[in-house]
């Protein structure tokens, strides 16, 4: 019998509710670390190899920016998807989290199982990941 390993999803958001509603719905598919800001996001990031990152855009200590920021400049974790995930949906806060290294942007308001895994499975399609 094959058995196909979940991929390694990371979770780094500050609200405890939230961060708890996106491990229960994304569980049966990925094995899962949480974070709650982007400094213990970028710690675990290191030690845990995720392929794929859903972050929070405004957190305290080190928001998701920062985050991906951080991501984008190490070698061994530059090629990570990512998925922003906030509550803004100004022009400003798409293109900044676009700039910082954000492969999505998905809005807090406007997220449902049904589009989160879409988004995480084109991420992970187009890293060669297969969900």
């Amino acid at each position: 019998m094959v058995s196909i390993q979940r991929p390694r999803l990371l979770i780094i958001e500050d609200n405890v509710p939230f961060r708890t509603i996106l491990r229960v719905m994304l569980d049966s598919k990925f094995l899962i670390s949480t974070a709650e800001n982007g400094s213990v996001g970028y710690r675990r990031a290191k030690e845990f190899c995720p392929e794929i990152v859903l972050v929070d855009r405004d957190m305290p200590v080190l928001n998701g920016i920062g985050f991906l920021r951080k991501l984008r400049k190490n070698p061994e974790l530059s090629h990570v998807p990512a998925i922003m995930l906030t509550s803004a949906s100004s022009e400003e806060a798409v293109l900044s989290s676009v700039d910082a290294g954000a492969n999505d942007y998905l809005l807090k308001t406007e997220m449902n199982k049904k589009i989160l895994l879409r988004k995480i499975r084109r991420a992970l399609k187009n890293s060669r990941v297969e969900v």
